[in-house]
């Protein structure tokens, strides 16, 4: 019983598990990773799974054994999992592949006369997720390279095999360059435990206003409601809705890769979107179905326009967000889409204040021009044709041109929004799309029943737990996950999620009291740290104050949310200066106590501190980072709140 599998999960690397009537895709149990049956579960009984459409697709036969992919490898950590192949040139092929961290075997193809093994290249840095370790199925890119000799051959398929393995038949999907069929895509990241259907309908009247015509919908189950939604607007005109079914990994009673992925392994959708959309797309859109997009004063398409025509080498637009939240609006009161509104828009709850990327910043691209997949970064471009070996960048948007405004239905407490003041910033968006909305639905004549759940309201908290606790031992969440399973066989309802981040920004300081805070705040121009923490990505808050508070000659400590790789930055100062202090949102300055600390601090490890031959390096890169918000601080920005 899949379902039931489903619920036995014991979930390591962040996922939750809800208990709601879903749409489910699942994989072939001997074959590659593909759109397979889609299945629901009757809320009265939630091991009945009925087919309901996708008949075309592969037959799961229950005789077989979910856990066995195609390669049929002795060890289960050497499995490979192959969702798409992508011919992107006339000499090269790319394959979408999820693999275990350790798996070193190799991976055969055989395309028309040629064979050969296939290149195995980390979609991350590293390839281990290092915002969530535990999770050892991760991405990467299979590289085939062909002989120009090879160019004649017609074959639209590709054979895969490991060692002791099945062969298996991939098709083959054609982006060698041609003219763009769409102006503007959108990439949508794998749905999955999804119920709530209005954040639907803001997404696409959203788009459709920005002049998007393309979407790729990666799907893995939602409420049946949510494909009311999906529905009407693929049967829209002058739209072309793409649905990519990115089900869960096969799996049995003994072996579940799903364990060890993070959130459906979301940087190689991505990067299977980004694939899929070249040269089908100018440009693709890469943002959370609960984004809006701001820009300044023309359109999006005709800004990017002029925006890569002054940037030739650009592949990637990074853009600043900022949290809203509605004020006293409940969606949940909805029962017909028919009924939908966009009143509650017309007055939120706005951060005065942009996140430094990359942090919950997000991305536009042209897609041919990127390499790798992330929904926040960008992380290598394509080689630019006869530039002598130079790539194709990134650039970061200016937030007076576009911005995004990231408008959560549930309450986002990975971070504290100390700075939110009411605005009407997306009221004149919301007048559009309401009467966008009307238009539409009036000739719609199918189901528009919405079931309303609270769902989302566990799944933000069990991504709160995730984010609060890191580095926990296997061996402690496993504990905790075994004596909850109880609970979870009786109710089919219980939430579960692993708990192994430490807390950044997210809980109270026990250390603060210690120290007098400057918020949002950065040391001036004229004085650099003596001390400077590195590996600083694992440094709580506690942690950053505790090591100055075990240095006698640390006076002062900077910690701060300032985007780059290391994310967070720790850094100690032996005097103290606070004269004229940079304004830096998410950096605060705090100055030590003269009275003793009574706080125990046993409890904190000593952090590492830098050597002092990269000192200068590390103190060029604070330098860089306080020059960058003080030119900030002088521009002009049109979506200021009460300009």
């Amino acid at each position: 019983m899949r379902m039931l599998k489903n619920i036995k999960k014991i979930l390591l690397c962040g996922v939750c598990f809800i208990g709601v009537t879903y749409i489910y895709t699942q994989f072939s149990p001997v074959d590659f990773i593909n759109s397979n049956q889609v299945f629901s579960t009757n809320s009265a009984d939630l091991i009945t799974q009925i087919i309901l459409q996708n008949d075309n697709n592969f037959t799961v036969d229950d005789s077989l054994d979910h856990g066995i992919p195609f390669t049929h490898p002795k060890k289960q950590n050497e499995q490979f999992y192959v969702r798409s192949a992508f011919r992107i040139s006339n000499t090269t092929i790319r394959l979408t592949i999820l693999r275990n961290l350790y798996n070193r075997r190799l991976l055969y193809y055989k395309f028309g006369s040629a064979t050969g093994s296939v290149q195995q290249i980390c979609n991350l840095k590293g390839c281990r997720n290092t915002y969530a370790p535990n999770c050892r199925i991760v991405g990467i890119i299979g590289v085939i390279k062909i002989e120009p000799r090879i160019n004649e051959s017609q074959s639209d398929t590709i054979q895969l095999w490991s060692t002791k393995g099945e062969e298996i038949t991939l098709p083959i999907i054609d982006v060698r360059p041609r003219e763009p069929v769409h102006k503007l895509a959108v990439c949508l990241q794998t749905i999955f435990l999804h119920d709530e259907t209005s954040v639907f309908i803001q997404f696409f009247e959203h788009w459709i206003a920005h002049g998007a015509t393309k979407f790729y919908i990666y799907r893995q189950n939602y409420a049946q409601h949510v494909q009311y939604i999906l529905d009407f607007y693929s049967s829209h005109p002058g739209l072309d809705v793409e649905y990519v079914d990115w089900s869960e990994l096969p799996s049995n009673d003994t072996h579940n890769p799903n364990e060890l992925l993070f959130r459906t392994e979301v940087y190689m959708g991505v990067f299977d979107c980004l694939h899929r959309a070249r040269y089908t797309a100018k440009y693709v859109a890469q943002l959370d179905l609960d984004e809006v997009l701001m820009v300044g004063n023309t359109d999006l398409i005709r800004h990017l326009d002029t925006l890569y025509e002054k940037h030739p080498n650009l592949a990637t637009v990074q853009i600043k967000s900022r949290k809203a939240e509605f004020i006293n609006y409940d969606w949940l009161l909805l029962r017909d889409f028919r009924n939908m509104t966009f009143s509650g828009f017309h007055q939120l709850s706005v951060e005065t204040k942009l996140f430094p990327p990359p942090a919950y910043s997000k991305l536009i691209h042209r897609p041919e021009r990127v390499i790798n997949g992330h929904h926040h970064l960008f992380t290598e471009g394509e080689l630019i044709p006869g530039g002598r070996g130079v790539k194709y960048r990134m650039m970061v948007a200016n937030e007076a041109n576009l911005q995004i405004i990231h408008l959560r239905r549930e309450r986002d407490n990975l971070f504290k929004t100390k700075t939110m003041r009411k605005s009407e910033i997306l009221k004149p968006l919301a007048q559009k799309w309401e009467v966008s909305f009307k238009k539409h639905i009036q000739d719609y004549s199918g189901p528009s029943e919405i079931t309303p759940n609270s769902n989302m309201k566990k799944v933000e908290k069990c991504r709160k737990k995730l984010n609060d606790n890191t580095r926990s031992s296997l061996i402690a969440v496993k504990m905790r996950l075994l004596k909850a399973l109880a609970p979870l066989f009786l109710l089919f309802s219980s939430s579960f999620c692993a708990v192994n981040r430490e807390n950044h920004f997210g809980e109270p300081c026990a250390l603060c009291e210690c120290f007098i805070e400057y918020s949002d705040r950065d040391v001036g121009m004229g004085r650099m740290p003596f001390k400077v923490v590195t590996n600083s990505y694992d440094v709580t808050e506690d942690k950053c104050l505790a090591g100055c508070l075990q240095d006698s000659a640390c006076k002062m400590a900077v910690y701060g949310f300032v985007g780059g790789r290391s994310v967070f930055s720790c850094e100690y100062y032996d005097l103290i200066d606070v004269q004229k202090p940079i304004y830096a949102p998410y950096t605060n300055i705090y100055l030590k106590r003269t009275s003793t600390c009574q706080k125990e601090m046993s409890k904190y490890p000593p952090v590492q501190i830098a050597q002092n031959d990269v000192i200068p390096q590390m103190n060029e890169e604070v330098s860089a980072r306080k020059s960058r918000f003080m030119r900030m601080n002088q521009r002009t920005n049109p979506f200021a709140i009460g300009k």
